[in-house]
């Protein structure tokens, strides 16, 4: 019995195809077209359902892949987590600026697109633990501040077709994957799995995507040039920077009669990028020195302004002009100077009357008394200065003085003269015409009379210097009177002294001085101790001789020229 019924079902089979067959042929051709139709959109739709559950995709921001991702949903889920950590930081809504595309890659492509991304983060662009294949894992850490952002890798460039170029791998850089460690331009044997690793795709992320909020710019000549949180911000920031700058030049007495903007600002709502959004101190650094940056050098001993200046590849005039504040080039240890030099974006103008108290010189009254020497100058009645009040308008731009002018000048003192007696007494003729040796030893004459090279330099010399030790006995080379004693420039510790007939000598560079003003001294008389005081190289003596005021030869008052 089974087998007979075995045989029925067996022989019954046949015929079941051959129904279907009979049906399908009685049908008409539009039914066989419908029919053919519906199985093909079926099979494509459940191709389609099966091949996006199971593709890649290359997450592209503004243009650069900056991820490989096998769910569009876990992509779009941690850019909305982005969105609400930046929107809870700033206490607003939140944009994405960034063109987010997803495009859908091959498993080769995804290969080659991990292979590019992970060296750009070896490169240095991105710090973070990779998993490494089949499992296992490594941390690949870049160089601190080098390379471009992780999504420096346009989709276009990264792969075209199964076969990118992906062999630039840095020479002599190396990584531990499962296929050993690979060197060179040979492409890297790097991990895989990149894919879905939550840390590397949110990092990406987090770095490349432009996050935008409502905010305020501050328009200049239409255009915006910084933004704020928002217009109250916007507007505190151009009222603090007039007002710093009343606080700047406002000395007390100043009545500010206009101050105002050159180029007429405004702050208006606006987007902007997150990052772009800057504070009140920020704010007023851009638009008053056209940037944020703060670069400064405190003065150190044995600084100058060339100095600093070409330390920090700069001009002295640049240096100047970045502190107006410096008065000539006298700087001080410890001094804060500013090394940027400012192109600000607004421009103030002010006009301002300032109200002050000057002193008025008093007058001097020289009388000649013949009964004083020449060198005797006293002040019989002293002077008193005036004072009176004066009243100015001063035009200003961003602080620098541009127009002054006097409106109101009130005396309210007036000055006394001062008279001053000066000696007319005549030096008589003391000396004999010749001079003896002014040292108490020969000495050695190591530069003479008239022009001489000095540190690469010609100059006139007005006397000879003679070499002797510190120490060595000056005499007066003539019979005179002591008209000087005393510390004078280059020439040290000096004495004059006046023969009559309007010859004078100098004896320059002493160590002491042993006579003072006044005193009359004989030829040969010792009157001072040789040094090297004042501008000299050594211990020597200079001796110099004058006739009414003008330097002359020495030797040509010695027997026989010296």
């Amino acid at each position: 019995m089974v087998n007979t019924r075995a045989g029925t079902d067996q022989s019954q089979s046949p015929r079941r195809w051959q129904r279907y067959l009979a049906l399908w042929r009685r049908m008409p051709w539009r039914a066989r077209g419908g029919l053919i139709a519906g199985v093909t959109v079926a099979v494509v739709a459940v191709s389609y359902l099966i091949w996006v559950h199971s593709a890649l995709w290359a997450l592209e921001v503004d243009g650069h892949v900056v991820a490989v991702m096998s769910s569009r949903g876990s992509a779009q889920a941690m850019i909305d987590e982005l969105v609400r950590d930046a929107a809870r930081t700033y206490g607003r809504q939140v944009t994405v600026y960034s063109k987010i595309v997803f495009r859908p890659v091959t498993r080769a492509q995804a290969r080659d697109l991990e292979q590019a991304l992970y060296i750009q983060d070896a490169g240095g662009a991105f710090s973070g633990p990779v998993a490494g294949a089949g499992g296992g894992g490594t941390t690949v850490q870049g160089a601190a501040g080098s390379g471009a952002p992780g999504s420096d890798l346009p989709l276009g460039r990264s792969f075209a077709g199964t076969s990118p170029t992906v062999n630039m791998w840095p020479l002599g850089r190396s990584t531990a994957g499962r296929g050993g460690t690979t060197s060179g331009n040979a492409a890297a044997t790097v991990p895989t799995n990149l894919v879905d690793n939550p840390n590397v795709v949110r990092q990406r992320l987090a770095q490349a995507l432009v996050l935008g909020t409502q905010a305020a710019a501050i328009m200049i000549g239409g255009q915006p040039v910084v933004y704020v949180e928002s217009v109250a911000v916007g507007q505190r920031v151009l009222d603090k920077i007039l007002a710093d700058y009343k606080a700047r030049y406002d000395n007390g007495g100043t009545q500010w009669q206009d101050i105002h903007f050159a180029e007429n600002p405004s702050v208006q709502a606006a987007n902007a990028p997150i990052n772009q959004i800057k504070g009140l101190q920020d704010a007023e650094n851009i638009l008053l020195r056209g940037t944020d940056e703060l670069r400064n050098y405190t003065v150190q001993k044995g600084d100058s302004l060339w100095l600093i200046a070409s330390r920090n590849h700069m001009t002295v005039d640049k240096l100047q002009q970045a502190n107006p504040q410096l008065q000539g080039e006298m700087l001080q240890v410890g001094q804060v100077l500013n090394l940027v030099v400012a192109k600000p974006y607004l421009t103030i103008l002010s006009t301002e009357q300032k109200t002050y108290t000057r002193s008025v010189p008093y007058p001097v009254q020289v009388r000649e008394d013949p009964n004083r020497w020449p060198w005797e100058h006293v002040v019989e009645q002293k002077g008193t200065p005036g004072q009176e009040q004066v009243t100015e308008i001063i035009a200003r731009r961003n602080g620098q003085v541009v127009g002054q002018q006097i409106t109101q000048v009130i005396r309210l003192k007036d000055p006394t003269v001062q008279v001053e007696l000066t000696g007319t007494r005549q030096v008589p003729r003391l000396g004999s015409g010749q001079f003896v040796w002014p040292l108490a030893v020969p000495g050695q004459i190591t530069s003479p009379f008239g022009y001489r090279r000095w540190r690469y330099r010609s100059e006139f010399h007005t006397g000879v210097d003679i070499a002797t030790p510190t120490g060595t006995q000056v005499r007066a080379a003539d019979a005179g009177m002591v008209v000087f004693t005393g510390r004078d420039g280059n020439y040290g510790y000096l004495v004059k002294v006046d023969h009559g007939g309007g010859v004078v000598t100098f004896y320059a560079h002493l160590s002491r001085i042993l006579v003072r003003v006044g005193d009359t001294v004989k030829q040969g008389e010792v009157i001072a101790l040789a040094g090297d005081s004042g501008r000299s190289t050594g211990p020597h003596l200079h001796f110099e001789v004058r006739v009414n005021g003008e330097p002359v030869n020495p030797f040509k008052y010695y027997p026989a020229g010296g």
